[in-house]
């Protein structure tokens, strides 16, 4: 399967606003879910390219068609760190290899071009698909927040893992 990573642009926005207030998909990720409207993700979007010197957000296409997002955000480029985050917002692409390939290139990225050396990232404890993933990716344990998420109802537990470039 071959993906293509590219920026965000305008025209993911509506596709973007459906992901992020699927219940479904947000019940596997480390936030809350709360109703946003497009307003809120126009706005985030200029944000965004107001401060791209601090993030990238990629969107990952396979064959032209928008299936989710991979980014690197909180870049500081004193420490040469940042936080790395993914997302399969279409599940026709779930469990076929396309975040591995998504993450393995914006990783590839970081490196080259950025100049990295730290990226780290949180997840819920429960999301053992993911853990899975970036295991693969060579990511390594280093923590737990206990309790540092509350969502449906309930605080969770969040695994902290980090890959050292």
């Amino acid at each position: 399967m071959k993906i293509n990573l590219r920026e965000i642009e305008t025209t993911d926005l509506e596709k973007l606003n459906e992901w992020r207030n699927d219940p479904n998909l947000i019940a596997t990720l480390g936030t809350a879910f709360t109703y946003i409207s497009r307003e809120v993700d126009k706005d985030w979007y200029c944000d965004y390219l107001k401060n791209r010197d601090k993030a990238v957000r990629l969107a990952i296409d396979v064959e032209g068609h928008y299936v989710g997002n991979v980014n690197l955000t909180n870049i500081s480029f004193i420490h040469r760190s940042a936080e790395f985050s993914i997302f399969i917002g279409d599940p026709e692409y779930h469990g076929k290899g396309v975040g591995f390939l998504a993450a393995s290139e914006i990783i590839d990225h970081a490196v080259r071009n950025l100049g990295l050396h730290r990226i780290w990232l949180t997840v819920l404890v429960d999301n053992q698909y993911a853990i899975r993933l970036y295991e693969k990716l060579g990511f390594e344990y280093e923590g737990t927040m206990r309790q540092s998420i509350y969502k449906q109802g309930k605080f969770h537990d969040m695994t902290i893992m980090s890959l050292i470039l």
